[in-house]
């Protein structure tokens, strides 16, 4: 099948159309991150936050900040968990409620 297609054509000519679309698509992807890069400058605006705002605190702050933090990123986690097994729960009580009725 694929003679077909390439006999009497150059056998790199789909190479180079495919080579031409992914340095199409790399093109634009660098073009917007440059963009991006200069217009919102998110490295700059966190580290001026982190320069200002953060730096200037005492350590016990920052210790105290840092564990309520992570007790807030635990709690949560906690309560997607148990959001998904109750997800988890009802499905599976739908699925056994149609598999005796369909029966």
């Amino acid at each position: 099948m694929m003679n077909i297609l390439t006999n009497g054509y150059d056998p790199g000519f789909f190479e180079r159309i495919w080579l031409a679309i992914v340095n199409f698509f790399n093109f634009i992807a660098e073009s917007i991150d440059a963009f991006l890069a200069l217009t919102i400058n998110i490295d700059g605006v966190i580290g001026n936050f982190y320069n200002n705002v953060i730096a200037p605190l005492p350590e016990i702050v920052k210790i105290i900040i840092f564990l309520v933090g992570i007790v807030i990123i635990v709690l949560g986690t906690f309560s997607l968990i148990k959001k998904m097994f109750k997800v988890v729960l009802i499905v599976v009580v739908v699925a056994i409620i149609i598999y005796f009725i369909a029966r």
